[in-house]
């Protein structure tokens, strides 16, 4: 009842739309944000783990349209689902501002109009971005 309900709707949104993408054992039988994340719950380290690299596998994959919704979901999730492998960077200054790692192509004025970016570690080691905002 006290659930963030729009967050929710948004959350299973995005998991519709890249399902498709996901091998996990549960896919098939989730019909609600609420399904999702007590399947992810249910073992949280290797769910979220699959996930990440999946969403930057296909972030460096030119062929694949469903990177920046697969880093989306995973994003949706984080707000649920802590893991302490995984921590959002605080710091701004710590993206990557020229977006040359994700989207080269949309870097051919050298400067971006306005990105806002969501980074992630992984074991203190990786950081994975998630485009939260794009406008003109």
């Amino acid at each position: 009842r006290h659930a963030p309900y729009q967050k929710l709707e948004k959350l299973y949104e995005v998991f519709l739309e890249v399902k498709d993408r996901l091998n996990f054992n549960f896919v098939a039988t989730t019909h609600s944000a609420m399904d999702l994340i007590a399947s992810v719950l249910s073992d949280s380290k290797y769910y979220l783990e699959s996930l990440y690299n999946k969403a930057s596998q296909e972030l460096s994959d030119k062929r694949s349209d469903k990177g920046e919704k697969l880093a989306e979901l995973f994003d949706l999730l984080f707000e649920y689902i802590k893991d302490s492998k995984f921590e959002r960077l605080k710091e701004p200054s710590a993206y990557d501002h020229t977006c040359k790692k994700l989207y080269p192509e949309q870097n051919t004025s050298q400067k971006m109009q306005r990105v806002v970016l969501r980074g992630y570690t992984y074991d203190k080691k990786i950081a994975c971005y998630t485009i939260v905002d794009m406008g003109s």
